[in-house]
């Protein structure tokens, strides 16, 4: 949420402190709640929320809200529990490295 650090102004200072407002929360689960019946422009922008702004926080807020958590779970299930082609290339290459590592270690050994 948010904490008030300069309260005596007319526009307050405000600090992040890891949740999303209530009322982009608030939009992002009805949006859920309407899944998969949504728009391209909605399904980009709470795909986006999830990656980029949404805290652990939200997402456990989410999952758990009786309106919202079955349209959650598939939408987690349909959009971000497969791995995509970038995630599977770093993957592969991370693998490929450290199998590579090894392998060179057993041949300085011989």
């Amino acid at each position: 949420m948010f904490k008030n650090f300069k309260a005596d102004s007319e526009e307050p200072v405000r600090a992040h402190l890891g949740e999303t407002s209530p009322e982009r929360r608030l939009r992002m689960e009805c949006l859920i709640t309407r899944y998969p019946n949504l728009e391209q422009t909605e399904l980009a922008e709470l795909a986006r929320w999830y990656r980029r702004e949404a805290s652990a926080m939200d997402v456990a807020l989410l999952s758990s809200s009786e309106e919202a958590g079955e349209g959650f779970a598939r939408f987690a299930r349909d959009h971000i529990a497969p791995f995509n082609w970038r995630e599977k290339i770093v993957a592969f290459a991370l693998s490929a490295g450290v199998l590579g590592l090894i392998g060179f270690a057993f041949v300085g050994e011989a």
